[in-house]
């Protein structure tokens, strides 16, 4: 029996080791860049050629989606009349808009966002900037303010165009910025639109072309955990696709860009950005690395009644984004910086004494004040030898001190001749 309780021990702790184990990163060889990016944090959390610089294919509808966003915000309800010049110029995807159509605005950012149509987004871009080089110039200059520094857009819809390039962080920068828009996730949310007949089209019906959401058109791809954001397909961009996951009230942004098809013939990004999913929003969380509860340390003190010492710890508790698999006692280094080795009392609790950096990898992740953990009284009679001690230091007082002593030894030198003088005087007058 003894011998069995201790093996079930064994399992369990076994068991409790192997559940905080973090799976290694998927195999990510069909792709040519990713980018997987916590935005609670802003950390990355993995990336392959996260840099390098790519055809954006259908990621550019996502700049698209914001420009517009941001251009009719609280007025989603806006009548457009489809350009003729926005008809003209659409290839690839379309939810087949009409010149001359009338659509609203909210209808246009449905099937831009969850549909990926390019009629779409060349609407909006005529509509707001009256021509598509001038729209372009609206999401170069988006671009640049959201910090995708090596993004250039050279139309609105993501078909292949020579210059026009962005990189996987670059994306997922974007991606996480259109994503804190408030709403924009439920347009990228939708699986089915029924968008109303028009005064030139019967009733459309719209699937999301992000097949990670649905089992709509391709059920293989869908992953309950998957928020989409964009997916689509060009010859020099290859498959490229970007999700949203939330777990444990974290928000990670997962970027695949210019993918293979598999070995069976199937869109490789749906299947890489699921398996990130799984592994980021398991491997990554946030984890104490500074309690002040745990981290002290006992500081001189001079001039205390009654103790030698005041303990100082870090003012605020800290966490921070880190792989759990992260061993907070080892890999966690501390740095303690006093503004002075001693401490004078009087000293008040929680007072600032000086600052702990918190290291990891060798770079310093936070920094936090140190304070008094208690007060600390005086004691009058070492501070007023203190403060006798300190007065006879200054150079002003020792001169003040040796002018009085030298007036005084003159003064009792004069006393003396004086004092001889009168008792001479004395003595020859008895004679």
């Amino acid at each position: 029996m003894r011998r069995f309780c201790t093996f079930l021990l064994a399992a369990i702790i076994f068991a409790a080791i192997s559940s905080i184990t973090v799976a290694a990163v998927p195999d990510l060889s069909l792709a040519d860049a990713v980018y997987v990016y916590n935005t609670d944090s802003g950390l990355e959390v993995h990336s392959k050629n996260a840099d390098k610089l790519t055809p954006p294919a259908s990621t550019v509808k996502l700049m698209t989606a914001i420009i517009a966003y941001e251009h009719y915000r609280g007025t989603f309800d806006t009548v457009i009349t489809v350009p003729e010049k926005a008809v003209d110029m659409t290839v690839g995807n379309n939810i087949g808009l009409v010149a001359g159509e009338e659509v609203t605005v909210d209808e246009l950012l449905t099937a831009l966002i969850a549909g990926g149509a390019n009629d779409a987004a060349n609407t909006f871009a005529i509509e707001i900037a009256g021509d598509l080089d001038s729209f372009c110039d609206m999401m170069n200059a988006k671009a640049a303010e959201i910090g995708a520094v090596n993004t250039v857009y050279k139309n609105a819809s993501g078909i292949d165009k020579e210059g026009m390039v962005t990189s996987a962080k670059d994306v997922a920068l974007i991606s996480a910025y259109a994503y804190k828009l408030s709403g924009f996730r439920e347009y990228a949310g939708i699986t089915r639109y029924v968008m109303d007949a028009t005064n030139k089209s019967k009733q459309r019906v719209i699937h999301n072309r992000n097949y990670l959401l649905s089992y709509h058109i391709e059920p293989k791809y869908y992953d309950s955990d998957a928020i989409g954001m964009n997916s689509g397909f060009t010859q020099e961009g290859g498959f490229c696709t970007v999700t949203a996951a939330e777990s444990n009230g974290l928000t990670y942004i997962i970027v695949i860009m210019n993918a293979e098809k598999d070995d069976n013939g199937d869109n490789s990004s749906f299947y890489m950005a699921s398996k990130l999913i799984d592994w980021a929003t398991s491997s990554f969380g946030y984890m104490t690395v500074l309690d002040p509860n745990t981290i002290v340390r006992e500081v001189p003190v001079s001039l205390a009644k009654n103790v030698d010492y005041v303990i100082v710890s870090p003012q605020d508790k800290v966490e921070y984004f880190l792989p759990l698999s992260t061993d907070v006692s080892t890999e966690i280094t501390y740095k303690m910086r006093l503004d002075s080795d001693t401490l004078t009392a009087p000293i008040y609790e929680g007072q600032k004494v000086g600052n702990v950096d918190v290291e990891y990898k060798g770079k310093t992740i936070a920094t936090v004040a140190l304070v008094t953990k208690n007060n600390v009284s005086a004691s009058t009679i070492l501070r007023l030898l203190d403060y006798i001690k300190n007065l006879l230091k200054s150079s002003q007082v020792r001169i003040a001190i040796g002018i009085f002593v030298a007036l005084f030894v003159s003064y009792l030198l004069l006393s003396y001749v004086q004092f001889r003088r009168m008792h001479k005087k004395n003595n020859n007058k008895r004679r």
